[in-house]
């Protein structure tokens, strides 16, 4: 299993989402992981998780996202950010994610030379989320060559493969008699990728946050990211996060007139994610008529059947 199937069933968990479902206790690590990336109530999808999931693996740095995320789109005095701060599973995130054990197991986030991420290394600051002055005050230093910088280096590491390393999947082959695509990219560079991930999400949600500089996030909506993305899909979340806020603010206006060069999973997610009207379905089928290849088929659906249908249901 990889990103990709990932993407899928949290798909399928966002429709269950819109016809009424319940989110159950996130006792599966995989389903946590759907849930938290996109659950679109996230204070309900905490309430959901247990402290011990909440320090498991990669959760804890999805949670420091998605709270990052709701920091700088609603404020620390909102009510949602105060509830935030409360929660029990966020609590035990936060614990791990800005403890010293953690950074020494994952390697200092501004210790590799592909990377500089010394204009928000206050990511790992627990004061960044318990302090308004703290995060206000780094705010009032942030400058859109920041956020770009931050940005191209995400795309240069993960979006053209500049400065990541390989495994020979034959010599793996060989030596294990298992061809598994995910070992494609080192482990060493997939844990670099990931101990820095929270760095770059804000910088997507920073820019976004600014219509002057949104349309800098294109580049993230129409390149897939180099090799197979494991478990977690960082690479294919950001991909959909960076689609949404583009649909946010210029509606499907881009996608319909690049229709080609966008993933058809992530026209299903933004479908789901912001329950566009069926009008809206028409115009995409619409767009289809005129590509080159009709059925835009995703990674486990065909878009245009999906349409067809026209209830944002996921099988």
């Amino acid at each position: 299993m990889c990103g990709y199937c990932i993407e899928h069933i949290t798909c399928t968990k966002l429709a269950g989402i819109q016809s009424g479902q319940a989110i159950p206790p996130l006792t599966d690590y995989l389903e946590a992981i759907s849930y938290l990336e996109d659950g679109p109530d996230f204070l309900a999808v905490l309430a959901a998780t247990p402290d011990d999931m909440a320090r498991e693996g990669i959760i804890p740095t999805l949670i420091a996202c998605r709270s990052l995320e709701m920091l700088l789109l609603h404020d620390f005095y909102s009510d949602a950010y105060q509830a935030l701060l409360k929660a029990p599973a966020f609590i035990a995130a936060m614990e791990v994610f800005t403890g010293q054990s953690c950074r020494e197991a994952n390697g200092r986030p501004d210790a590799d030379s592909r990377f500089d991420l010394t204009a928000v290394a206050w990511v790992w600051d627990l004061r960044t989320y318990n302090k308004p002055w703290d995060f206000n005050a780094r705010l009032r230093h942030w400058t859109f060559q920041d956020g770009e910088s931050l940005l191209k280096q995400y795309e240069d590491f993960r979006l053209k493969g500049i400065g990541l390393h390989h495994n020979d999947l034959d010599e793996r082959f060989k030596q294990t008699g298992v061809l598994d695509p995910i070992a494609d990219i080192t482990a060493e560079d997939r844990a670099a990728f990931a101990t820095r991930f929270p760095a770059f999400w804000f910088a997507l949600y920073w820019l976004g946050h600014h219509p002057e500089r949104a349309d800098t996030l294109w580049g993230v909506v129409t390149q897939d990211p180099i090799g197979v993305p494991d478990f977690a899909g960082l690479e294919l979340w950001f991909q959909r996060r960076a689609a949404l806020i583009t649909y946010d603010r210029c509606g499907l206006a881009p996608f319909m007139n690049n229709i080609a060069a966008v993933r058809a999973d992530l026209f299903q997610y933004i479908a789901l994610m912001r329950q566009v009207p069926r009008e809206g379905l028409a115009d995409m089928l619409k767009a289809l008529d005129q590509y080159e290849y009709p059925d835009h088929e995703g990674t486990h659906f065909s878009l245009r059947q999906w349409l067809e249908k026209g209830d944002l249901q996921v099988s």
